[in-house]
């Protein structure tokens, strides 16, 4: 959780990965297909910041707490672990959500 050592190369590769997971469950012919990123947008490493100013809105994703998502509760529902961190180097759980109708 220390933001001078958060991976961030990595989590830019896991976003790419579940765009493209996205867009396969689409092209399988669920046209209301949406991800909810793992983090915040973070694609372009020249980032605007803005969605108004955004220069790559059809990758751009929000996170599940940007929607409202209880992400603790919904995690903890389907099984898996999730921690709250209180301290600066703890192991932090990260999840994405494929929303499909």
């Amino acid at each position: 959780a220390d933001k001078e050592n958060y991976p961030s190369g990595l989590s830019k590769e896991l976003s790419k990965k579940l765009l493209a997971i996205e867009n396969d469950v689409f092209l399988k012919g669920y046209h209301k297909t949406f991800m909810l990123n793992q983090t915040c947008c973070d694609i372009c490493s020249n980032c605007k910041n803005t969605r108004i100013d955004c220069v790559n809105l059809s990758q751009s994703r929000p996170s599940p707490e940007g929607f409202a998502v209880d992400v603790y509760q919904t995690v903890r529902k389907l099984g898996f672990e999730i921690n709250v961190v209180t301290l600066k180097h703890q192991e932090i759980n990260r999840y994405a959500f494929l929303l499909i109708e």
